[in-house]
């Protein structure tokens, strides 16, 4: 019996007697548990969505720097380039993670 019901049940129940309204809050608490199931995967949507959206974020500013520097001058622009864009996408990927991982273990 979850937190829920016990506190209809116990609201209701008197010296241990139940007169049966166990019976009639059980359903409610049924109800409340699909309620709590569907809350769970939205949450988990949310988190995904929003992860997401953060790495297409950085992918897009990945594409917008490539097509910006794409006639390299030299090499050094080049590895300059990859190495800047290697961190900024790293960032963007750990932003991405810490955005779904932390709320999500905090509600599992």
């Amino acid at each position: 019996m979850d937190l829920f019901e016990r506190l209809i049940v116990h609201s209701a129940v008197i010296e241990g007697e139940d007169y049966g309204l166990n019976d009639v809050f059980k359903p409610i608490g049924d109800g409340w548990h699909k309620f709590e199931y569907i809350m769970d995967g939205i949450y988990l949507a949310m988190f995904q969505l929003g992860a997401f959206v953060i790495l297409a974020a950085g992918l897009l500013t990945f594409i917008i720097c490539f097509l910006a520097m794409f006639p390299f001058k030299s090499k050094e622009e080049k590895k300059s380039f990859w190495k800047t864009q290697g961190f900024v996408m790293s960032g963007f990927v750990i932003v991405a993670a810490l955005l779904f991982g932390i709320p999500y273990a905090i509600l599992a």
